[in-house]
């Protein structure tokens, strides 16, 4: 586990990793090919070898794929880049992602309606702050409702 320097609370979801000079000059060397950032060409390889294992499934492997093999430059275009609008620059890969994430937030929401009986006061406050910042999810909107009512804002 290890600590995120912005919050200072242990990060449960990341790996220190220190790899002999041969595999770390690959590994460059795989993130130049593809003109990808600084952690990109690991969780790629990652992917990659969680596919070959067959720990993934199809459309597990192909959502990944798709998100750690976008260009840097289609990320962050360089300062001389003549794009002028960010939609140019946009890879269709991180639109995808996007939706897939906002559904998955969506979802999320609609279980903790489910549930919301069963909450605490603390994780509806909770809840209803993390709802509060996704205004364009239609659960989201229905929990801010939900809560807005159950204190007599509405």
């Amino acid at each position: 586990m290890f600590l995120s320097s912005k919050s200072k609370r242990i990060r449960s979801n990341g790996f220190l990793s220190y790899f002999d000079t041969l595999i770390y000059q690959k590994i460059l060397g795989v993130q130049y090919e593809l003109g990808l950032g600084r952690s990109f060409p690991i969780l790629y390889l990652t992917i990659e070898g969680l596919n070959a294992l067959g720990k993934l499934a199809p459309e597990e492997y192909e959502f990944y794929k798709l998100r750690y093999t976008a260009p840097l430059e289609s990320i962050k275009p360089s300062l001389y880049s003549k794009a002028t609008k960010s939609q140019d620059v946009v890879p269709k890969v991180f639109a995808q992602t996007r939706e897939a994430e906002c559904k998955s937030m969506n979802n999320f929401f609609k279980s903790i309606i489910d549930e919301w009986d069963r909450l605490s006061a603390k994780a509806r406050k909770y809840h209803l702050k993390t709802a509060s910042r996704h205004p364009t999810l239609k659960y989201a909107k229905q929990l801010v409702k939900l809560g807005a009512e159950e204190n007599g804002e509405i």
